[in-house]
């Protein structure tokens, strides 16, 4: 009986110490390699920065639309304040967009077929052309130019049609020289940039003789447009 018992005993010992043998066994053909070549890194760095970004941005988007969802949640008379705020964001877009009459200082810019003397050769160089006015607006707007109007026509994207010759078609109202052209803007600058030597609007003064008057005007008053405008091939680009 007590044989039988040391058996036993011997059995479940054997038992225990392999277990504990296998526990401690060393795997060394399955080691992880914890370290990253120089592209994963790079991918994982590019990776990160642009996660950071867009981050950054849902914070702004995020304390911006929290700001607005406070103020609706505030009183009745809050919300009639809230009411006149969207008005003025209104007002103020569709002065950016030429919907509204605006005023302000600026430059006025009288433009015409170069005197007598030079205009009776019948050289065509000494007329005012519809391409020197598409320059002079260009040149307004990298001055700073915030409205322009030409012969009392506001001047929006795509108000403009090439006519040819000495003819321009603005809001469908066709204009022949002399051009009258105002300008609301820093005064100083526009003036400035616009008779500088190497501008076209100099250029016209002195290679071709057109008769140029530049003013800068303390208050100038620039109406709307008042035509309707219509996109045949851009269309809202839909979010999904």
């Amino acid at each position: 009986m007590r044989t039988n018992e040391a058996h036993i005993f011997l059995f479940i010992s054997c038992i225990i110490i392999g277990i504990l043998i296998s526990m401690n066994i060393d795997f060394k053909n399955e080691k992880v390699n914890n370290f990253l070549t120089v592209d994963q890194y790079q991918n994982a760095y590019t990776e990160r920065s642009k996660l950071y970004n867009e981050i950054s941005g849902l914070k702004s988007q995020y304390r911006k639309y929290n700001s607005k969802l406070s103020k609706y949640k505030n009183s009745e008379e809050d919300r009639y304040k809230i009411i006149g705020e969207i008005k003025e964001e209104l007002q103020e877009n569709k002065a950016i967009l030429g919907m509204e009459d605006v005023e302000g200082e600026g430059i006025t810019i009288t433009v015409n077929d170069a005197i007598d003397e030079y205009n009776a050769t019948g050289n065509e160089q000494h007329l005012v052309h519809f391409y020197d006015i598409i320059f002079i607006i260009n040149d307004l707007k990298n001055a700073g130019a915030e409205a322009i109007e030409v012969n009392g026509q506001r001047i929006v994207d795509g108000t403009y049609d090439y006519c040819g010759g000495t003819n321009i078609k603005l809001n469908e109202v066709t204009i022949v020289s002399p051009f009258y052209i105002s300008a609301i803007g820093n005064k100083s600058v526009m003036e400035k940039y616009m008779l500088m030597d190497e501008n076209y609007l100099k250029s016209m003064m002195i290679l071709r003789k057109i008769s140029v008057d530049v003013k800068t005007q303390d208050h100038i008053k620039i109406n709307a447009y008042v035509g309707s405008k219509k996109y045949d091939k851009a269309k809202p680009k839909i979010k999904n």
